[in-house]
């Protein structure tokens, strides 16, 4: 079942560029491939194979001597589908399903479909495969009818419960950034915010880190850099070291500290007054 699994996997990887559109044309083969460049562009390697045949095409100079531009990609790959024209078609790869079964997951996450996933898909798992871990993105959240704001139990709003997808703040923050798409939790409703929220989060150092600063030209110890993601509303962030001020960040929120060895706690606290704290150590 894992054979067959990587097998189709690496029938998608991107071929060379006078292979495009293959899958398109009757003719068309399914190859499953993957290419190597060693250390220093010395070798360069392709391998593929059908249900039939196995190629693998090395490229490279005697006497070991590294070249530019030579890659498996580049040069091993084109010559491993010339090589694979000239051969007969190989009949197509069946699932072997008597070494799977199939499992419900969510269509968005991939893990085993949790009471919150609106979309669900059945997919061919190995057999061995026992346990999936439940999908822990979508949530049942309560929110006010118009679905921008949060509520609780407490407020005297009119509310509706609904399944959303929810990625924690620095993942979010990555994929928002990429596709546009937010997926964070929708604030508290300001008149009913009692604290629930928590709008700020430490990236670095993580919690009882032991962070090993280097040295200038000048035997100078470099500054600590510390991160923190903030929501979009938080117009300010202060940073505390040892409960000292040492700092106040406005947009970027990455700052740096002259720390010395030893352990210390770090303190950010935004604007509107939620907190968050690391405990950590700076090593001789």
């Amino acid at each position: 079942a894992a054979s067959h699994q990587i097998n189709e996997m690496l029938k998608g990887v991107n071929r060379p560029f006078n292979q495009d559109g293959w899958e398109y044309f009757e003719d068309g083969k399914d190859i499953s491939w993957k290419t190597g460049t060693s250390y220093g562009l010395r070798d360069a390697w392709a391998v593929g194979s059908t249900t039939d045949y196995t190629v693998l095409v090395w490229v490279g100079n005697a006497d070991g001597e590294g070249r530019a531009g030579l890659t498996g990609v580049a040069m091993a790959g084109p010559i491993l589908f010339e090589l694979f024209d000239l051969l007969p078609n190989s009949e197509e790869a069946v699932l072997p399903r008597h070494h799977f079964s199939y499992k419900e997951v969510c269509k968005q996450s991939g893990y085993r479909a949790g009471s919150a996933c609106k979309e669900t898909m059945h997919i061919a798992i190995p057999s061995e495969v026992q346990r999936i871990q439940v999908c822990g993105y979508h949530q049942q959240v309560t929110t006010d009818t118009s679905g921008k704001y949060r509520v609780h139990n407490h407020c005297d709003v009119e509310s509706i419960t609904q399944p959303m997808m929810v990625l924690d703040g620095i993942t979010n923050a990555y994929y928002e950034k990429r596709s546009g798409v937010s997926y964070a939790l929708p604030p508290f409703l300001p008149t009913c915010d009692e604290g629930l929220s928590k709008n700020i989060r430490i990236v670095y150092p993580s919690e009882n880190a032991r962070i090993l600063l280097p040295t200038d030209l000048n035997d100078r110890k470099q500054s600590l850099i510390s991160q923190a993601m903030v929501d979009s509303a938080v117009d300010s962030v202060f940073w505390f070291i040892d409960d000292q001020l040492s700092s106040i960040s406005k947009d970027v929120h990455k700052v740096e500290f002259d720390v010395a060895p030893g352990k210390h706690i770090l303190t950010v606290i935004t604007s509107e007054g939620d907190e968050d704290r690391r405990g950590f150590e700076v090593l001789e």
